[in-house]
């Protein structure tokens, strides 16, 4: 006898499949190694279909493995060694240091001084206490946002702090042919991503935030402490991590590729931005 509803009668509803990961989660694909069903807090959608958070770990594992990510924090490492090696050689060449710290004039036509001045320093104690706040902060900060995103994170608080630096100087002339030296715009940077980071993962930032404030109120009352680059790079560092934040969290149908993709964009959009914000600021200076 046919189970077919007959004209008239109701028919059974399938029962929708619920998540076994999630209970109470209706379901919305299945994945496609392990066909069991996934809702949307644990689809992982790739180029060729949906899997599992179950089915992502091995391949997540050996994505890590590949690209060095259980290599420690490289990047950071990296930054020291270079930083320190242009230390030693200013032992030996000072002059080096004519050439790689910012100059707002100087800038204007040697472009490179916008990233460099991250490389050059006023003294051992300087170079000592940056690069050991970049060690705290960036050890666990390239493990949260990975190699690149760490680099460009470093890479646009710097650039971020040049640009303020800049800023000033058109509104404090006597400033524009002052050099600027240090990391601290970059390490100040790294200090808004930690800060981005726990008020979004609802995180008490209490101990941050008065890190923070000491090292502010140190930049603005003590002498010689270019205290707008401190400023522009945490302004810097804090919209980056933010945008990486924002890009990161899962959505339906953007594989990992895409969001590489999107990041990459996002990095190279903010160079495009702080390099017309630069270009605005000296057209006072040409005209």
């Amino acid at each position: 006898m046919s189970d077919l509803p007959r004209f008239g009668q109701y028919a059974a509803v399938p029962r929708q499949e619920q998540c076994p990961r999630h209970p109470g989660e209706t379901a919305v694909d299945y994945c496609k190694r392990c066909n069991r069903p996934t809702c949307a807090q644990c689809t992982i959608p790739t180029e060729v279909g949906s899997i599992c958070v179950d089915c992502a770990r091995p391949t997540n594992r050996r994505r890590a493995a590949s690209l060095g990510l259980r290599s420690g924090p490289v990047v950071t490492y990296a930054i020291m060694a270079v930083t320190f090696a242009v230390y030693l050689i200013g032992q030996i060449w000072p002059t080096i240091d004519t050439y790689l710290a910012f100059n707002p004039v100087l800038a204007a036509v040697q472009p490179w001084r916008f990233l460099t001045v991250s490389l050059v320093h006023g003294g051992f104690l300087h170079i000592l206490f940056n690069m050991m706040m970049l060690y705290f902060l960036g050890a666990g900060g390239e493990k949260i946002l990975g190699h690149w995103r760490f680099l460009g994170l470093y890479t646009m608080s710097t650039l971020g702090g040049s640009v303020a630096v800049l800023a000033w100087a058109l509104i404090q002339p006597q400033s524009l042919t002052v050099w600027t030296v240090g990391a601290s715009g970059a390490i100040y940077g790294l200090f808004g991503a930690v800060l981005v980071q726990q008020l979004r993962n609802r995180i008490n930032p209490t101990s941050i935030l008065v890190l923070l404030a000491i090292n502010l109120i140190y930049s603005f009352t003590a002498g010689g402490v270019s205290w707008q680059g401190h400023l522009g790079g945490l302004i810097a560092g804090a919209l980056m991590a933010w945008i990486y934040a924002v890009l990161a969290q899962p959505r339906i149908g953007v594989t990992q590729r895409k969001q590489n993709i999107w990041e990459a964009l996002a990095t190279l959009g903010m160079v495009v931005v702080l390099g017309a914000i630069s270009y605005g600021l000296y057209q006072p200076l040409i005209g």
